[in-house]
C-alpha cells in the first residue's frame, strides 16, 4: 500500500518534470526538430481538447461506473467512426502522393 501512496501523492509532480524534460529534448537537440516540426499541426488542433477533457474528467463528479453503453451511443458514434476512418484514408492518400511526387490529387 505504500507504493499506491507514493505513486498517488507524486504522480503529477513527475509527470510535469517528464513533460518539461521531454520539452527541452525536442527544443534544444537540432535533429530532433523535423519530428516537432511535423507534431506541431497535430498538436495545435488536439492538444486543448484533450487538456479540455482531461480537466472536465478530473473535476467532473460523475460516477462512470454508472455510465453504460445504450442503443443511441452506436447511432452517433458510427458515423463518428466512418469520417474518421475516411479522413485518415484521404491523408494517407495525399501523403502518398506527396511523396511519390504527384502535386495534385484527382477526385
Amino acid at each position: 500500500m505504500a507504493v499506491i501512496s507514493f505513486f498517488k501523492n507524486w504522480t503529477l509532480p513527475i509527470a510535469i518534470v517528464i513533460g518539461i524534460i521531454l520539452y527541452l529534448i525536442f527544443h534544444l537537440v537540432t535533429f530532433l526538430s523535423p519530428i516537432a516540426e511535423w507534431y506541431a499541426p497535430y498538436n495545435e488542433n488536439v492538444l486543448p481538447v484533450f487538456m479540455f477533457l482531461i480537466l472536465f474528467v478530473t473535476f467532473c463528479k460523475i460516477d462512470f461506473r454508472k455510465l453504460l453503453p445504450v442503443k443511441w451511443h452506436l447511432s452517433s458514434v458510427g458515423p463518428g467512426c466512418y469520417i474518421l476512418w475516411q479522413n485518415i484514408i484521404n491523408s494517407v492518400e495525399i501523403w502518398m502522393s506527396r511523396r511519390n511526387g504527384i502535386e495534385k490529387v484527382s477526385r
